[in-house]
């Protein structure tokens, strides 16, 4: 299946002691400094929308958001423009730069401390035609999904489910690894498999 506009949304730990408006200056560093792959072009402040898309970090290829829908704040990594690639190399190429992004925002300083839940992701895909919100799409893609999982987390146990059931919205997948690494070894485990086409 050709689905490769993806989304990846790691969730952080104790969100109330995060401030979202410290994210804009370091997006902006992050423009500065190519601090991330992709050319970036700009960062949008929408944090002040209840429950809204927060900091995002706009980009050619891809965005990073600050992402606080749902109530659940988080690095949301998406990708708009299309791979030339299959389901796992894009699920692969999706998983590492958002892991990566994830690492930095945890190695900055000026986000005190700030930490990522490794144990629950929640992957979307951008494409209402070829994937509806149902189970049946889930069925399509999950063994894609978990040969994806298995180069991330390795021999982990994972649960995969619809993360709504509701078919308004995007199909996106909720994962749950109750015994994850932490990021530079998933990172690490993940940048020992193949790399994705570009």
């Amino acid at each position: 299946m050709s689905l490769n506009r993806i989304s990846i949304k790691y969730f952080v730990r104790r969100p109330e002691t995060i401030d979202p408006g410290d994210f804009i200056p370091v997006f902006q560093k992050w423009i500065q400094n190519h601090t991330v792959e992709g050319l970036l072009i700009d960062v949008v402040d929408y944090k002040h929308v209840y429950q809204g898309p927060g900091v995002i970090l706009i980009g050619h290829e891809v965005d990073y958001a600050f992402d606080l829908s749902e109530g659940r704040p988080g690095l949301l990594y998406t990708r708009k423009r299309a791979l030339q690639a299959d389901l796992r190399d894009a699920l692969h190429d999706a998983f590492r730069l958002a892991l990566i992004a994830a690492e930095k925002i945890e190695s900055d300083g000026a986000l005190h401390g700030i930490s990522f839940d490794t144990s629950e992701v929640i992957v979307s895909f951008h494409d209402r035609l070829l994937a509806p919100n149902k189970p049946e799409t889930l069925d399509l893609v999950r063994e894609d999904v978990s040969v994806a999982l298995q180069a991330i987390y390795g021999d982990a146990n994972f649960e995969i489910e619809l993360a709504s059931d509701d078919p308004r919205h995007l199909f996106s997948i909720r994962v749950v690894v109750p015994k994850a690494d932490d990021l530079p070894t998933l990172i690490a485990r993940l940048d020992a498999g193949v790399p994705v086409s570009s």
